[in-house]
């Protein structure tokens, strides 16, 4: 897994990571058929999958239990080569014993980033903060040697409207002017890409003993 790492020392270190996604190609695209399995939210296939369209990164193990209540956000400094993509984002915790759990997620068309109400392709080769502030409220205990993972995606799937990354109307654009995007993330002093964890108040639990 050559997955980046989530730190808080301070702004990463490193060039940008960037994934290659392509509308037209069917392998790229995680099916959700009949084959999808029974327990959706302890899922990591599409994670772990050879040559995965995805961008990872792994806090290091929680040292003590730590609670967490309220709303992940995510600040990404992100350069396109196309005018649109579709983004998705998610959280998962990931015990010790490898399995994984889903604790929340979000979604972006880039032409929404500065508002919803207001489209605005992006221009290619521009770093850009997008900033992810709809994940849903969570509230969950991460576990002793537990990590968080964060997983940077393109939207691929049959269920979703697919963006062909052209600028155009996507509910009118066909497969005719479909084009690949690169997605870079950058990480660097200049462009701190950041997601912020809303760890709870710190509580004592006393045990009961005779």
């Amino acid at each position: 897994f050559a997955s980046g790492s989530l730190s808080a020392d301070g702004p990463g270190r490193g060039a940008a990571d960037a994934f290659v996604f392509d509308p037209l190609d069917d392998g790229a695209i995680w099916l959700e058929d009949d084959d999808s399995p029974p327990q959706p939210l302890v899922d990591q296939r599409r994670d772990l999958a050879p040559g995965a369209t995805v961008l990872v990164y792994h806090s290091a193990p929680f040292e003590q239990a730590t609670d967490i209540a309220g709303h992940f956000r995510l600040t990404a400094h992100i350069e396109l080569d196309r005018p649109d993509v579709d983004l998705q984002v998610a959280i998962h915790e990931i015990k010790v014993d490898g399995s994984s759990a889903l604790i929340s997620t979000d979604q972006m068309r880039a032409r929404y980033r500065n508002s919803l109400r207001e489209a605005t392709l992006v221009t290619p080769g521009k770093i850009e903060p997008y900033r992810f502030d709809g994940f849903a409220f969570a509230a969950q205990r991460i576990a002793r040697g537990s990590r968080l993972r964060l997983v940077i995606a393109p939207v691929g799937t049959m269920y979703a409207e697919r963006n062909y990354h052209a600028g155009g109307e996507v509910a009118r654009e066909s497969s005719v002017v479909a084009k690949p995007v690169r997605v870079r993330l950058h990480h660097d002093r200049r462009h701190p890409s950041a997601l912020e964890v809303p760890i709870a108040a710190a509580s004592s639990v006393a045990a009961a003993s005779d």
